[in-house]
């Protein structure tokens, strides 16, 4: 739907102050973001992306407007420079004890700001752009204006990098797209993720995936982390999420062993019986077409396991906050694998506003190493193969090329 329904989660942006926040609507429940606190029961019915401010300690609809457009109701004079003024308290005639009795008596943030700018002695001989900037600064100050937007991937990812970083092993969004670029998930695979980023990476891989294949979520904790229940995905989607524990990792590998040496095995069913059982027959199975690591935990003893599951010319992609890590882990996948690559991922963040574009000095910190690359090893057993036949009979099917015949080429006569 693309309406706000309560028992929903919603990402709430407030723009003037930098804040994003992801919480659960429900009525009655109030939230506090920096200073202020509130309810979000008049946005229940509303569409995603609409904009509220808060008036009165409840939530008023406003109409998208530019930041020009928003500052035109504050127009003024301004003047060439601001050589002539003079910094102090004596500029500004309202005292904090008039501002304070005007937010109590109900008034809202820009009428606030309106009778601020009408009482300040500089206001008009202030430059254009230190207008808008006392404006802005007013603005963090007086006025809420938040916007209830639908949470995605990208949203979560901000909303964690910005306010919880350790959550999310301070993974960066150029780093979360390049781990599920090269792991090529794509609808119809079947996906192996080990992660302890708080269910990011397997919302995205989730996200990625769809309402086909299947994805198997190998956990430490003992509940769904917050981020994969943050998105909201539809029960299509959320089924092909087969969480299993890490602590079993052990046993199915021993049932993969005694899987093999059997004449005649008896094949797991991967399509019916709880979540776990499912999970573990697709593991006892393995043929994995994608593998994902992104642990604060060191990944060679991961991938000494891991790989074990894969499928021939599958992709993995593993991500670790340090390089050092992945550097020891380059031994596992020698030998087994093809076209690994060990690197580290560069952004720069630029502001961008009218008649003016520079970037941010203050940029933020490499976000990770990441390592990549492609199995080769025969990891299929008899058995295991016999598994793949039965249920993935399309994948069995050989590929028919068609020769398409050259067309014949005329001998040019040579004119004498």
């Amino acid at each position: 739907s693309h309406l706000i329904e309560e028992g929903k989660h919603v990402v709430v942006v407030a723009r003037h102050q930098h804040h994003l926040k992801l919480v659960r609507v429900h009525k009655g429940d109030t939230i506090r973001l920096g200073k202020w606190t509130f309810g979000l029961d008049e946005a229940i019915g509303s569409p995603y992306g609409s904009r509220f401010e808060l008036v009165r300690g409840r939530l008023e609809p406003r109409v998208y407007r530019s930041v020009e457009e928003e500052n035109e109701q504050f127009h003024a004079e301004s003047g060439a420079d601001n050589r002539a003024l003079m910094p102090g308290q004596g500029n500004q005639k309202l005292n904090s004890d008039k501002i304070h009795k005007m937010r109590k008596d109900g008034l809202s943030g820009s009428s606030v700001i309106k009778e601020l700018v009408a009482n300040s002695k500089s206001f008009k001989g202030k430059h254009e752009f230190s207008q808008r900037k006392y404006i802005q600064r007013k603005k963090e100050t007086h006025v809420l204006l938040i916007e209830l937007v639908r949470p995605t991937v990208r949203q979560l990812q901000d909303v964690y990098f910005q306010f919880l970083p350790d959550r999310i092993e301070h993974m960066r969004a150029d780093a979360l797209a390049a781990l599920t670029l090269h792991a090529n998930i794509q609808p119809g695979s079947r996906v192996l993720v080990f992660e302890t980023c708080n269910g990011l990476v397997t919302a995205a891989a989730l996200n990625q995936l769809g309402a086909t294949g299947r994805l198997v979520f190998l956990h430490t904790g003992s509940t769904m982390p917050q981020l994969i229940n943050g998105c909201d995905f539809p029960p299509s989607v959320m089924d092909r999420l087969l969480p299993i524990s890490m602590n079993c990792i052990p046993e199915i590998l021993e049932a993969r062993a005694a899987f093999a040496e059997a004449e005649n095995p008896t094949i797991p069913d991967v399509l019916s019986g709880s979540k776990r059982d499912r999970a573990f027959a697709e593991l006892v199975f393995g043929q994995f077409d994608s593998l994902i690591i992104a642990s604060k935990y060191g990944p060679s003893n991961l991938l000494r396991k891991l790989l074990k599951l894969l499928a021939p010319q599958a992709a993995y992609s593993v991500y670790h906050p340090y390089r050092e890590p992945l550097v020891e882990a380059l031994p596992e996948v020698k030998g087994i694998s093809v076209m690994f690559q060990l690197y580290e991922n560069f952004v720069r963040f630029h502001q961008v506003l009218p008649h003016r574009t520079h970037p941010f000095m203050m940029t933020e910190p490499r976000s990770g190493t990441l390592l990549r690359g492609f199995t080769v090893a025969k990891t299929a057993t008899l058995a295991t193969h016999q598994l793949f036949l039965k249920h993935y009979p399309e994948r069995r099917q050989p590929v028919k090329v068609v020769a398409t015949p050259k067309p014949a080429l005329d001998d040019d006569d040579d004119d004498d």
